[in-house]
């Protein structure tokens, strides 16, 4: 992918910074900007692109160059004066731990560390088209999964690819920018198994504070929100297939609808986080507009080796890390809080010594609490059709080169670069196989692709998936110059649970990480329906002016079934379906009861005290969600905060450290959320005291109309029956 910048290091592109003087020659290989020169010498590597086996030599010269140029976050101080102590350790700058150090570093008189295994952001990783091309990057952890007999049977060395974000904003620099928050069922389901404060209208005003919704997307507005730190938009560009596709979706009966609104299935756009039509990460989103903070202290390229936790007191103190080859260690005189994600945090728990005993003793690890880190691993799975159409109206590589894309997209933010991952459209959808009873409960999602598997000519899918070169061309050789788009098949909520693991008590070393795709057959037997289905939308009426047929993939490993039987679709499956990356639950959130659990449904590590888990890792069940959740450590009750915005965003306040029910606001009886009095503001019922409803989803006001407020309006009062009555 990276030939959209320059075609074989013969085109000359003028790129725009504002007053447009710097010039790139890319066949000299010179670069001239306002402010900087900087000739081919190899300038440091910011991408590793050796792997990829895409690129040569010299273009990877320029790239390199390109990238000292371009610097997507500003210059963010990765070189501060580390102290010896902070108040709050951070550990990993990725979707949850960006949210953290901005909303923790709101307080001055708080000092807080924030710190990356990866770098800056940089240029090419703004480009949203781009996204499935950083896989092949520095900015993934490059982690591949254990063999195993149930799954990616074809895929390189039998071994499924994770792909895990390893730079200053997370898996969010490389994910393809959905922005979907997931199902309001399944958030109701983790909070039915006690995990208080995460019900759907528990967290759904986190969502509304953290957005800023384009006014260009078509969305339920009482469940959006506008003014937040992070941009969610439409795509400026789209092929006409997106429209092809909603329109045969409603034509299959299904609605047309916001994903993140009040109806979760149905068909729709992608909406994407995304602004001026470049990637907008976590970093960007919250990092960025408060760098330079002088409480808060980033450091990138830096990897956590160890949480430091005195066997006595059972408190989680430091940590250790290496940074530039030498070895610190910080204190934390309140908390730690671990946001690696879902591979990288139950390895270093388990690494200081919080994890399964008979794990911990076979690397004679001193066991500091016995808990079931690293099980529970849940993930997405995914499989890619591709519809071969008779015009030149969808994307492919070669066609993205073409030097009028780059310009527009450089200079004006627009054109096909400007594809989410190259995801156009999404869709939620219940299969015959369903379990679940709620009519708005998918187990399927589809992604349309504005592109086919089959028009990968420079490698970045199959670097992204694990496929070999040599089955690509075994298998789309005959139509590798043939339009086509993708509509990729996605699991959601899998009955397959794997485990990460230690390879060895070195924590420079990569994790054991054990997928078990597919040891549940069910998963196999709904992801078969959904291929059906996908294949009844790829060729339904909708598409047929371009005469869509889905390819056949003709693979070796398949062909003694019959094409199209259930056998042979759950053949495909088990040989080529991979992750999107999803991974969850390795630190399982749960009540003390929950013998499984490993944090609580505050995130604070069961047996260990100054020492917070907030990341994926934590959700208990996979849901039905794209993108990271943005607020995992907002104002629980008793939580550390530093300003009401950390907190509930009706009816509390922050009050001596902690989120407590603001004036004319009172614990409701479960004492487990603040409810207002009449006329205090409220979005639902549930957020006015008993006797009182939301009116207008703005303020609370006493459900029978003859009712008089009393107590400051905390309670309703009225008359029933000729008798005063108090309602509460």
């Amino acid at each position: 992918m990276v030939y959209m910048l320059a075609e074989r290091l013969e085109i000359i592109f003028i790129y725009g910074f504002e007053n447009r003087s710097a010039l790139i020659t890319a066949a000299g290989f010179n670069v001239r900007h306002p402010e900087k020169s900087i000739s081919h010498t190899y300038v440091g590597k910011l991408v590793t692109f050796e792997e990829t086996g895409c690129c040569d030599s010299q273009l990877i010269n320029v790239i390199n160059s390109f990238q000292q140029l371009f610097n997507s976050n500003g210059d963010i101080n990765s070189e501060p004066v580390i102290q010896k102590s902070y108040d709050f350790i951070i550990i990993g700058a990725g979707s949850a731990g960006s949210v953290v150090a901005n909303r923790l570093s709101e307080n001055q008189e708080w000092s807080i560390l924030l710190l990356e295994a990866g770098r800056n952001e940089n240029f090419f990783t703004d480009v949203p088209l781009m996204a499935a091309f950083q896989s092949a990057t520095s900015y993934n952890w490059g982690y591949k999964s254990e063999k195993s007999n149930t799954s990616c049977l074809s895929l390189k060395n039998r071994r499924c690819n994770v792909p895990r974000g390893k730079a200053l904003g997370g898996t969010s620099v490389i994910n393809l920018l959905i922005y979907n928050r997931g199902n309001k069922l399944d958030y109701d389901e983790w909070k039915s198994y006690g995990n208080t404060g995460w019900g759907y209208e528990d967290i759904l005003s986190y969502f509304i504070k953290s957005e800023n919704c384009s006014s260009n997307v078509e969305v339920d507005g009482k469940f959006h929100g506008r003014g937040g730190y992070l941009s969610v938009q439409y795509p400026p560009f789209h092929t006409p297939m997106p429209n092809k596709f909603i329109k045969a979706g409603v034509s299959l009966g299904f609605r047309h609808a916001d994903p993140n609104g009040r109806f979760h299935m149905g068909f729709s756009k992608v909406q994407a986080t995304m602004q001026n039509g470049r990637r907008q990460s976590t970093a960007k989103a919250f990092i960025t507009p408060v760098k330079n903070r002088r409480n808060l202290d980033i450091l990138t390229e830096t990897q956590v080796t160890k949480i430091l936790v005195d066997p006595r007191e059972k408190r989680a103190y430091a940590v250790e890390f290496i940074k530039n080859r030498n070895k610190y260690r910080a204190r934390a005189d309140k908390e730690i809080i671990l946001s690696a994600g879902a591979i990288n945090s139950p390895q270093l728990l388990m690494l200081s010594g919080i994890g399964p005993r008979e794990e911990l003793e076979r690397f004679n690890i001193p066991v500091m609490q016995n808990l079931k880190v690293g099980h529970n691993l849940q993930d997405h799975f995914s499989y890619v059709h591709s519809f071969l159409v008779n015009e030149s109206i969808t994307v492919s590589d070669l066609r993205v080169q073409n030097p009028i894309h780059v310009i527009d997209y450089v200079f004006n933010g627009r054109g096909p670069m400007t594809i989410p991952g190259g995801a156009e459209a999404l869709a939620f959808i219940k299969t015959k196989r369903s379990v679940n009873k709620d009519d708005d409960h998918p187990d399927i999602e589809f992604v349309l692709g504005a592109g086919g598997f089959n028009n990968d000519f420079y490698g970045s899918l199959r670097n992204l998936f694990g496929v070999s070169n040599n089955l690509f061309y075994d298998i789309y050789g005959p139509v590798l110059f043939t339009p086509a788009f993708s509509i990729s098949t996605i699991l959601l909520k899998p009955r397959s649970k794997g485990r990460v693991t230690l390879k060895s008590s070195n924590p420079l070393h990569a994790p054991a990480i054990h997928l078990n795709y597919f040891v549940d057959e069910f998963d196999v037997q709904v992801m078969v329906e959904g291929l059906k289905m996908a294949k009844q939308l790829g060729e339904s009426k909708s598409f047929q002016r371009y005469n869509s047929r889905m390819y056949h993939i003709p693979l070796s490993a398949c062909k003694h079934l019959t094409r199209e039987t259930d056998e042979h679709y759950a053949c495909l499956i088990r040989n080529l379906a991979t992750t999107l990356g999803h991974q969850v639950g390795t630190c399982k959130m749960g009540p003390a009861n929950d013998s499984e659990a490993v944090v609580d449904p505050q995130l604070r590590v069961y047996g260990i005290k100054g020492l917070r888990v907030v990341d994926v890792c934590g959700i208990f069940k996979q849901k039905i969600l794209i993108y990271a959740q943005q607020d995992y450590m907002g104002g629980e009750l008793n939580h550390h905060c530093a300003s009401l915005n950390d907190c509930r965003q009706f009816g509390y306040v922050c009050r001596e450290n902690s989120c407590q029910c603001d004036q004319w606001y009172i614990p409701d009886k479960e004492k487990r959320k603040c409810v207002g009095g009449v006329d205090q503001k409220c979005l639902y019922d549930e957020h006015c005291i008993d006797g009182a409803y939301c009116m207008n989803q703005s303020i609370c006001k006493c459900k029978i109309s003859s009712s008089q407020p009393l107590d400051h309006g905390l309670v309703c009062a009225g008359i029933i029956n000729n008798e005063s009555n108090y309602l509460f």
